[in-house]
């Protein structure tokens, strides 16, 4: 396992995530899907959460304790062809 590509991948997840967070706190569902950047913005850091997953090693997507959010996109990406 390399544990520093696992450090790395987590911290673009936390990072993404907290963007997310920034970017949608006290913005109604209406005014989201109004609001294109915004629209854009959370979608580009829901691409930066996947391609992070995928450089996670095997070892830290198998470990939910470390990252559950990898677990789900490991089994959605193994569901895909």
């Amino acid at each position: 396992m390399d544990e520093s590509r696992d450090a790395a991948a987590l911290t673009d997840l936390m990072e993404a995530c907290e963007r997310i967070i920034a970017y949608t706190r006290g913005v109604e569902e209406v005014a989201f899907y109004r609001n294109s950047l915004l629209c854009d913005a959370v979608i580009r850091q829901v691409s930066i959460l996947g391609e992070a997953v995928k450089r996670l090693s095997a070892g830290c997507t198998r470990s939910p304790s470390v990252c559950p959010v990898a677990e789900y996109f490991g089994n959605a990406r193994s569901s895909h062809p």
